[in-house]
Order: structure tokens, then C-alpha cells, then sequence
């Protein structure tokens, strides 16, 4: 081969091997525009996965919304206002509601659990996640029910009492008002209740009590109908602005006398000093338990005249 025929083998063979490079380096460039990376790099400079965007995907799929509003229904961000709370709002972490007299309200908490509140409860909702949900009832009486899910737990705190309750399934009902001890019915399933350190496996039909930080009590079977049986009734006409009443009613209720709110003795018997006002007077007296019954009486006809006798008469001299 001539010096001539070297020169264009050499030729011919460096063209070749740039064309081969610029083949290989379009497709590295096409690969890397059309097919994105797995991982990805947020603003904030941190690497998201498939796993980081699957988890972030069901953290926000557990929220709590309202499913039912009736009456004053109200929730506060934390450091916020009371607001009206409607039907499609997102209740967040830490957020709180509560419900006026003569109202009600039932949440969503996640896929697993739903809360009612009765009228003039209040509650914060402490946790969401796919293992453990938290409420801490505030004061009132609260109603959940949660259908099992492999690995979930549903907690309700009671707060001031150092109690709580927690189930995987069922429905159970917490009752505390006005520091009274807090009682827990399981309705359906069975629920754990603890107290100052000790728990107690409450069965479908059973409630327990537990003064403030105390241990439960042994659990018990709800009372087929709730009690409420008024004593004497007091006189029809008084001089006193106040006057007593008493009863007796089912162990583990809550007792309200006109305004005060108050715990029955552990035989059920109950007694309060009512405040009365000139003219007539009636008193109602209703009782609650962790069923969600309620029974309610009236005493009607007591009038109050405070003012002084009149003196009639005539002097002899």
C-alpha cells in the first residue's frame, strides 16, 4: 500500500470514530430529556424519592372534615379565633371545636374514624396519621367509632383527668363536664381505658369511671334504661332565694341543676343548691351517661315572695 492509501485508511477511520461519538452523545442527550430522573431535588435542596412522594401523598390524605354541622359549631387554629365551622373545611393539627347549646357536629377523621360532638363540647384534634389518631376531649361528650385497619390505633385524651381511651374497632362514648369524673361506655367492641398507670379492658354493654387521676373503675354493665328519680319536692311558696334538691339517678352520669354541673355520689344519689329569684320559679334537672342517654324533670310551681309580712292591727290605749 502507497504512502497515498495509508493516509486516506487513517482518514476514513477517524471519521468514523468521530461519528460514533456523536451518535453515542445525542442519545445520552435524548435520554436525558426525555426521561426525567427518579430522584428529583425540591427548591429547598432536598432529594425527593418514589418512597418520600408516596408517603407525602398519604400524610395529606388524612385530614379531618366535617361531615354534619347543626347549630354553633366553631373551630380555632392554634393562636387563632373562633370561626364558624361548615360543611367541606379542613380541620388541621391542633385545631379545636366545639359546639354551642343545642348543637352537634360529627367529623371525619381520616378513612378510619368518625367523632360526634354533642351540644356544648369541646374538643382539639391532636394527631392524625396511618397508626395513631389522637382527640383530646375538652369538655362535653364525644362519640367515635373506628373501623379496624391493619397497624391503627384511635385515642381520646381526656383533658384535666389523666385518662384516656383507645380501641383498633368499635364505638365508644366519653363523658366529662365541669371536672365530674370521666366515664367511658363501649357500645360496640371493646375499648382500653387508663388511668393513673392502670388500664381496664371495657366489653361491649360495660362502662367504667375515673376520677381525676385515679384508676378506673372495674367496669360494669350499662343500666338497661336511665335512672332519674327526684326526692321530696320543695315547698310551693318560699322566702329563701335558693333552695335544695336532690336525688338519685345511674352511677357514672353527669347531673346539671339549672346551671350547676355536678357528679353523682357512687350509689347514684345526687344533691345541689339551686338559686331562686323573686316570683315564680322552675328548675330542671337532666341527667347524662357515656350511652349518650338523657332523662329530664322540671319542678315547676315554686314561687318566692322575700318581701315583709304586713302588720295589721289596732292600738288600745
Amino acid at each position: 500500500m502507497t504512502g497515498a492509501s495509508h493516509t486516506m485508511a487513517r482518514r476514513a477511520l477517524t471519521a468514523l470514530l468521530f461519528a460514533c461519538v456523536l451518535v453515542t452523545l445525542g442519545l445520552a442527550v435524548e435520554h436525558l430529556l426525555v426521561t426525567p430522573p427518579k430522584d428529583s431535588i425540591s427548591p429547598k435542596g432536598h432529594r425527593t424519592t418514589d418512597s418520600d412522594k408516596a408517603a407525602n401523598a398519604k400524610r395529606t390524605a388524612i385530614l379531618a372534615t366535617p361531615l354534619e354541622v347543626e347549630g354553633t359549631v366553631e373551630h380555632r387554629t392554634p393562636g387563632g379565633t373562633w370561626r364558624p365551622l361548615g360543611i367541606g373545611e379542613t380541620v388541621g393539627i391542633d385545631n379545636e371545636v366545639r359546639t354551642g347549646s343545642s348543637s352537634r357536629a360529627r367529623l371525619q377523621l381520616g378513612s378510619q374514624v368518625t367523632v360526634e360532638l354533642a351540644d356544648n363540647t369541646g374538643i382539639n384534634v391532636a394527631q392524625l396519621s396511618e397508626t395513631l389518631s389522637r382527640v383530646l376531649l375538652q369538655d362535653g361528650f364525644v362519640v367515635s367509632e373506628v373501623r379496624a385497619a391493619e397497624g391503627f390505633r384511635f385515642r381520646v385524651q381526656v383533658q384535666g383527668n389523666n385518662s384516656q381511651a383507645e380501641t383498633s374497632a368499635g364505638r365508644f362514648g366519653v363523658l366529662r363536664r365541669n371536672g365530674a369524673p370521666a366515664a367511658f361506655a363501649a357500645e360496640q367492641g371493646s375499648v382500653t381505658v387508663t388511668g393513673a398507670g392502670r388500664g381496664v379492658t371495657v366489653q361491649q354493654g360495660e362502662l367504667t369511671v375515673v376520677a381525676d387521676n385515679d384508676v378506673p373503675s372495674a367496669p360494669t354493665k350499662l343500666p338497661s334504661s336511665l335512672l332519674l328519680k327526684l326526692g321530696r319536692p320543695p315547698p310551693s311558696r318560699l322566702r329563701a332565694h335558693q333552695v335544695q334538691v336532690s336525688g338519685e339517678t345511674s352511677p357514672g352520669t353527669v347531673v346539671t341543676i339549672g346551671t350547676t354541673v355536678s357528679a353523682p355520689n357512687e350509689l347514684g344519689h345526687f344533691k345541689s343548691t339551686v338559686a331562686l329569684v323573686d316570683g315564680p320559679n322552675e328548675i330542671r334537672v337532666q341527667v347524662e351517661d357515656a350511652a349518650g342517654r338523657r332523662q329530664t324533670a322540671r319542678i315547676q310551681n315554686i314561687t318566692v315572695d322575700s318581701s315583709p309580712p304586713r302588720v295589721t292591727g289596732r292600738v288600745v290605749w
